[in-house]
């Protein structure tokens, strides 16, 4: 029993890490499609960063592409590990 856990807990590890992998590229094109579509209804232009991310008080919510996107989950990776306000 012990060496089928020891041979399976690797490829297990490895299979986590590519789901997380895919996720965290799912929300880049999220965020990449949001700036797209924020750019067609702002005359072409896009959000700065400082716009983009945040923009006053009141968290993720309050910035320029979170109309767009209406997840804050969007915003991190899989493999972060901090809470989101």
């Amino acid at each position: 029993m012990g060496l089928l856990a020891s041979m399976l807990l690797p490829a297990l590890s490895k299979a986590k890490e590519s789901a997380q992998s895919i996720a965290c590229l799912i929300n880049v094109e999220q965020i990449g499609l949001a700036s797209n579509i924020y750019s067609d209804d702002h005359d072409g232009h896009v959000p700065t960063f400082r716009i983009w991310l945040y923009r006053r008080s009141g968290g993720l919510t309050t910035d320029s592409l979170y109309p767009y996107l209406n997840s804050k989950s969007v915003y991190i990776s899989a493999t972060d590990k901090i809470e989101l306000a």
